[in-house]
């Protein structure tokens, strides 16, 4: 369960960073989240993302809503 615990923690920062970065509301960034399917993406890729710095984090979501967007 505390496996699950930092994965939502981290889940909840990624929504922190993009909204400050984007200037977007709450609703805003779960929007773009759930229309890219990008909450299952963090959560899988928990072990790779979360020990990089913020800019990595931003540069992977972006890259992945680009690849959504392209599929």
């Amino acid at each position: 369960m505390q496996n699950v615990d930092k994965r939502i923690k981290y889940l909840a920062f990624c929504f922190e960073v993009y909204g400050h970065e984007r200037k977007l509301s709450g609703k805003q960034v779960y929007e773009i989240f759930s229309k890219y399917n990008l909450i299952d993406y963090i959560m899988e890729m928990y072990e790779i993302l979360h020990v990089h710095g913020t800019g990595y984090l931003m540069a992977e979501i972006e890259d992945y809503i680009a690849y959504c967007e392209t599929a």
